[in-house]
């Protein structure tokens, strides 16, 4: 997640900065690709966060399990897994827009130069509250749909079933296995028969 917010916050803080801003001015065509851009990026973290979110959430199906036989109630559990989506949240939104911070100087420069105008030296230092605004806007967003998908899945499953998910991991797992050394040991034995 903090590289899908680096990456978009330094692309947004370009997109919002009054030096290249100046420089694109005369170009429509390179504002509309900033905003078609953005929309892109935000739409492939969505995924990313989301497919990365409900991987993790479904690894964590016995602990979740194990919460409820000790007598937490689902709510709470919810309660628990939305707080520290937040936190986690809060952590990466403050060290990926820092570190975006930091490194939107150096892509400003590189994209002020093939614009041919000479002013790479233009591009300012600084913290865009606007880009900031949006990163978190979005990523907000993001991580409540994410939450909201792990408060879903709580009550989706039974206490049984939670148990049971890393069970059948562990057979899918075994039966693959099993295939494999049934395979090896056909093969031996053609071989055997073959010599």
């Amino acid at each position: 997640m903090l590289v899908s917010v680096v990456i978009y916050y330094t692309f947004v803080s370009l997109q919002y900065s009054k030096d290249i801003e100046a420089e694109m001015a005369s170009s429509q065509n390179l504002r509309t690709v900033f905003m078609g851009s953005s929309v892109v990026l935000a739409l492939f973290a969505a995924v990313f966060i989301g497919y990365s979110n409900a991987f993790f959430t479904r690894n964590r199906k016995k602990e979740i399990g194990l919460y409820a036989l000790l007598g937490v109630r689902r709510k709470t559990i919810g309660q628990m897994l939305l707080y520290e989506n937040l936190i986690l949240g809060a952590v990466v939104w403050a060290a990926g827009i820092g570190l975006g911070t930091l490194l939107s100087k150096l892509f400003g420069m590189i994209l002020v130069r093939p614009l041919g105008t000479g002013a790479t030296t233009a591009v300012g230092f600084g913290l865009s509250l606007e880009a900031a605004a949006n990163t978190i806007a979005v990523f907000a967003i993001i991580v409540l749909a994410t939450s909201l998908y792990s408060y879903r899945l709580i009550y989706k499953f039974s206490l049984i079933v939670l148990f049971r998910a890393d069970k059948k991991r562990r057979s899918r797992a075994a039966r693959l296995g099993l295939g494999c050394d049934r395979c090896r040991a056909a093969d031996r034995g053609g071989l055997r028969r073959g010599a």
